[in-house]
């Protein structure tokens, strides 16, 4: 299924919309078409992880408890190629950047985990700290830069870091006083992300081109879920109740309006050009009711189709259009776009019969929108691709 924005407190979704040059310039909700893509030959299920500007599809492939976990990728055609490991049965792809290099992670023959690039066809090792005998590839930027994590075991502790050549890995700079940091960049190299205390409370962080971290205003506890190409951070915060907030290009904070009759509501994705989604929620039994914020700040409550009961807005384009999924009870849920106006039309499903629930995971700003069909009765999930038809 489509990945569920865990609200934790250092749970980062990177989800930049640049403006798609779809068919639609004045809000409306073009038509797409739809490919699912297929698993390795034998397996019996995929899971999609990323996706660049020129349709490319990278992931895992496989046989559920019975066999090993793949990592692939996809032609547009929707045909799955295996990609080649460290010798190990299970690896995953997790980013891709616009030349095509993919990153991820590979286990090695004694099964450990390092963190791998693929390049035309090609993989390499890109090790881990020092002492450490598990990392993994996370982002790669359009110039190559490699973000990930690092740490003596698959289960943690683990220190962010980042490959800038051939050398290996080097921690990212944590602010004083902070334990530990998550960090996400967008592709032109904007790192971003969140760095926490010993007890658990999270800061929005930017880091400076030089490395030195930043940290951000706060109002007691920070959710940092996407950003812009220029700097502009979106998500949530506070003690508790949660305030849907940005942090602009000044360092400056700025308190979107939040959901009325939702306790806590959060930002979970931003354009290029300033419209953000997001969506107010409660924890026991969680909700999600979909808003826009237009650039000025203006919030718009976005509309949920008949008996479907929460939304989960996954991203924003230049048009004011948003993507995500709604869901109704027993695993049902569909893909939708949101039009200007706040209403909602469902992306195509090639077999409702079977694929009971779909979602939305980012969009490109080309107008690909990657996301997952899951059919229930089989519990299997497949990756998509909707394609708007110009």
């Amino acid at each position: 299924m489509a990945k569920n924005p865990v609200l934790a407190s250092l749970a980062f979704l990177l989800t930049v919309g640049a403006t798609p040059a779809t068919a639609a310039p004045d809000g409306t909700a073009p038509e797409y078409g739809v490919t699912v893509l297929q698993p390795l030959p034998g397996d019996l299920e995929d899971r999609a992880e990323a996706i660049n500007e020129h349709g490319l599809v990278v992931g895992a492939s496989t046989n559920l408890d019975v066999g090993p976990e793949r990592a692939v990728r996809w032609d547009r055609d929707g045909t799955a190629h295996a990609l080649p490991t460290l010798g190990g049965d299970n690896s995953r792809a997790y980013g891709v950047n616009g030349s095509g290099v993919i990153v991820g992670e590979s286990q090695t023959p004694d099964e450990t985990v390092h963190a791998v690039r693929w390049d035309r066809g090609r993989v390499r090792d890109l090790g881990a700290l020092p002492g450490d005998g598990y990392s993994s590839a996370q982002w790669i930027t359009d110039a190559g830069v490699v973000y990930g994590r690092s740490g003596p075991e698959l289960d943690g502790p683990w220190t962010a870091v980042r490959w800038t050549g051939k050398d290996g890995p080097t921690p990212v700079a944590v602010p004083p006083g902070y334990v530990r940091c998550a960090v996400s960049a967008t592709a032109g190299g904007v790192e971003y992300g969140g760095c926490a205390l010993a007890d658990g409370t999270s800061r929005a962080t930017r880091w400076s081109r030089d490395g030195t971290p930043v940290l951000l205003p706060t109002l007691g506890g920070d959710i940092v879920r996407a950003a812009t190409e220029r700097g502009v951070l979106v998500g949530a915060s506070g003690v508790g109740t949660k305030v849907p907030v940005r942090w602009n290009r000044d360092d400056t904070l700025t308190r979107l309006s939040p959901v009325v009759g939702s306790p806590s509501t959060v930002a979970s994705a931003i354009s290029e050009n300033g419209y953000i989604a997001g969506f107010g929620y409660s924890q026991y039994p969680w909700s999600g009711t979909p808003v826009r914020w237009d650039p000025d700040g203006t919030a718009h409550r976005l509309d949920l189709p008949p008996n479907r009961v929460e939304a989960v807005p996954a991203a924003v384009d230049g048009h004011g259009r948003v993507y995500g999924s709604v869901t109704a009870p027993l695993f049902v849920s569909d893909a939708v776009v949101w039009d200007r106006d706040g209403h909602t039309t469902a992306l195509p499903n090639p077999d409702a019969e079977r694929f009971t629930a779909s979602g939305v995971d980012t969009i490109t700003g080309s107008g690909l929108v990657l996301g997952s069909f899951f059919a229930t009765a089989e519990f299997k999930g497949f990756a998509a691709v909707w394609r708007p038809n110009h």
